[in-house]
């Protein structure tokens, strides 16, 4: 459980990350592409301008949490719940959001080309 920890700039490209706890946790500006994080509890922490692209997010719990600017490409974001986020400025482009919840998300300025958001929930 790393729960409220601080990790800002951390280098964890390709780590396992599934199941873990990292709620209210400050990552600002870390480096986790290629991360697997699959059912991982992220509610609340703050992931800006952090690389995650190509990592496996299925699952997570991200609800409130701050990804403003941050570089999510190719994530596979299947199932998440991003209920009351903050992605303005956030780089989603061929991000697969299948069946995301995206309920009061801030998306503004966000880069959305090609992105899959079949069964997705975008209001209540």
């Amino acid at each position: 459980n790393l729960s409220g920890c601080s990790l800002d700039g951390a280098a964890l490209e390709g780590t396992n990350l599934t199941g873990a706890v990292l709620r209210e946790a400050s990552l600002i500006g870390c480096k986790l592409s290629q991360a697997q994080m699959l059912e991982a509890d992220l509610t609340r922490v703050n992931l800006s301008s952090s690389l995650l692209s190509g990592a496996n997010m299925s699952g997570v719990n991200l609800a409130s949490a701050v990804l403003d600017g941050a570089d999510m490409s190719g994530c596979l974001l299947r199932g998440v719940n991003l209920s009351g986020s903050q992605l303005a400025g956030a780089q989603l482009a061929k991000a697969d959001l299948t069946k995301a919840q995206l309920e009061g998300t801030n998306l503004a300025g966000a880069q959305l080309s090609g992105v899959c958001l079949s069964g997705a929930t975008l209001e209540r």
